[in-house]
């Protein structure tokens, strides 16, 4: 995604750390590992559509990279549980965003928004996420970014306890939850952009017939206008 060397700037006893953390991550659970690189590069994207400074999306990649490296202090039994999480095993789950900060506090380079953005990434603006209950503008500007992209690559990606949501069942469970959940600003430059993306995309309608994403309103993003040969269907109306 990025050159540490040349952008990160770290000198080789914290190079030598970053890389420890993330190869104990890949060791312990490879969902996890896989999924924090797909973060790290849906972040960088909602940071370049908000045209955050180069320094910023740098920051925000690193955050991604990073947010769940607190994972690797969690027993692999409650990681890859092939269910719902009991009360228990759910609060420990909870402490992964204090442990990762811990973690990353020892990269002493690593800038403290990088830091706070791990440490809340799993805040909500209603006040009902963790670890501190924050509420709106007491989070910081990447957790919010991090929240967003973490939320969208878990319900597009297959796991043992649950299927994959289609992109665009996401963008419709996404749109339900967010404004209790997210940031409304960066959702909605998430769900424009990310949304036209499919555009041109192929297909496959419950009727069993293919065809292509010919348009997406800004208004109904998960009910995308669809062109099958010369027949359009309208997925908001049928």
């Amino acid at each position: 995604i990025i050159s540490m060397k040349d952008s990160i700037k770290l000198n080789s006893k914290h190079q030598g750390y970053f890389i420890d953390c993330i190869n104990e991550l890949k060791q312990v659970d490879e969902y996890t590992f896989n999924h924090s690189i797909n973060v790290a590069v849906y972040s960088m994207l909602i940071a370049s559509w908000m045209n955050l400074s180069e320094k910023h999306i740098e920051n925000v990649i690193m955050a991604g990279i990073l947010h769940d490296s607190g994972k690797s202090r969690i027993p692999k039994g409650i990681l890859n549980k092939n269910g719902p999480l009991n009360k228990q095993e759910f609060d420990e789950i909870k402490n992964h965003p204090r442990l990762g900060y811990d973690i990353c506090k020892k990269i002493d380079v690593l800038d403290n928004n990088v830091l706070l953005g791990i440490l809340q990434h799993h805040e909500k603006s209603d006040g009902s996420g963790y670890p501190s209950k924050l509420k709106n503008q007491e989070i910081h500007l990447y957790a919010k970014i991090l929240a967003i992209a973490d939320v969208y690559d878990a319900l597009t990606s297959k796991r043992a306890y649950k299927d994959k949501l289609t992109p665009f069942d996401t963008f419709k469970k996404m749109e339900e939850i967010g404004y209790c959940h997210f940031d409304p600003k960066v959702l909605l430059i998430f769900l424009k952009h990310m949304s036209y993306y499919y555009i041109g995309f192929k297909v496959k309608l419950n009727t069993g017939e293919l065809g292509e994403v010919a348009y997406i309103s800004l208004k109904d993003e998960y009910k995308p206008i669809v062109k099958i040969d010369e027949k359009i269907i309208d997925i908001s109306k049928n």
